[in-house]
């Protein structure tokens, strides 16, 4: 049987990832993980960055293997390497007929092509997580980036030896067990979450501590106003939301409606960053967000010296609370 050696990307941008749908050959109309053939002789991560310019006109880091994967059409054996990837320019379609942006709720929802299928649990497993990429790479591989035309992402250094990256049922648990459990809800993306984790592992260091991390990204649910100016909900958050409300209610606030900052009645939001000292199911200590900003200061500039002491100070009282349980409206803050 005639074997053929291929490579694909798994490119997870804002909790989605890219599906790509063949506009010829013949497996045309299926959906697959975007990608080609590797060269005799050629490096299978240099062949993933020429196939994705052939293909999207787009620049991408690869940035580690996934999987491996075998399987048997009627005329040939596929060899697919897949690789975990983020995009460093805009795409365009040159071969491909449509793309989607899938999320964990749609994921399996476009007809797969039968390789690229089986692949769906380990994509599945990142989208879950929230990043194929340690906490460390995550962070830093915004720095210095635009998110709009008007703000640029702090550049900073993260040291992720403290941190455990894990999903919202392993949040729960440790919540729940541990007796001594520090759990930080934050996103890359988020600029106070930026400003506010690099102090956070200051603390975890001093007290030898360890951060047990929960990405945010696309976990949240989201509310919008429909034609007639009513409140629907857009995205309903991640299957497991449910559980941030039942152990999280009391420090909870209601969601609101971006731009406008309208609050949604009767709902459940978790506002960026939040840090929570817990000791076997018990709040100790909640902080939202960082500290006061300077005049004239945004939250996509770096704290100064005096508000990462001011910080680091919150954070210290965290300590300081395990005789204090909150009951939702008398937390140290």
């Amino acid at each position: 049987m005639k074997e053929i050696h291929v490579v694909c990307a798994v490119i997870i941008h804002e909790g989605k990832v890219l599906a790509t749908k063949r506009g010829y050959g013949e497996f045309i109309h299926n959906w697959e993980f975007p990608g080609g053939k590797i060269e005799k002789g050629e490096d299978a991560g240099k062949a993933l960055i020429r196939e994705i310019k052939e293909e999207l006109n787009a620049d991408i880091k690869v940035d580690t293997k996934i999987t491996d994967i075998t399987y048997d059409y009627p005329q040939f054996r596929l060899h697919m390497a897949a690789y975990a990837c983020h995009l460093l320019s805009a795409f365009t379609l040159l071969e491909h007929e449509d793309y989607k942006w899938l999320n964990l709720l749609n994921l399996y929802s476009v007809k797969w092509l039968p390789a690229d299928e089986i692949l769906l649990n380990k994509v599945e497993e990142i989208l879950k997580k929230g990043t194929f990429m340690s906490t460390k790479q995550e962070y830093e591989s915004l720095n210095g980036k635009y998110r709009d035309e008007s703000h640029i992402f702090q550049s900073i250094e993260i040291d992720d030896s403290l941190i455990d990256n894990v999903n919202i049922q392993e949040a729960i648990t440790i919540f729940n067990e541990k007796e001594d459990s520090i759990i930080y809800f934050g996103a890359n993306w988020c600029p106070w979450c930026r400003n506010a984790l690099p102090v956070l592992i200051k603390y975890a260091k001093k007290h030898n501590k360890r951060i047990t991390y929960v990405n945010m990204d696309q976990k949240r649910p989201k509310y919008i106003h429909n034609d007639n100016n009513d409140i629907i909900l857009e995205y309903p958050g991640d299957k497991d939301y449910h559980l941030l409300v039942e152990n999280f209610i009391k420090i909870m606030r209601p969601c609101v409606i971006k731009p406008s900052g309208e609050e949604v009645p009767n709902t459940y939001n978790i506002p960026l960053p939040l840090v929570v000292f817990g000791n076997q199911g018990k709040i100790l200590f909640h902080h939202y967000g960082t500290v006061e900003l300077n005049d004239g200061q945004t939250p996509y500039d770096l704290l100064d010296d005096k508000q990462e002491e001011a910080l680091l100070h919150i954070y210290e009282n965290g300590i300081k609370a395990s005789s204090h349980v909150c009951d939702g409206d008398n937390c140290l803050l």
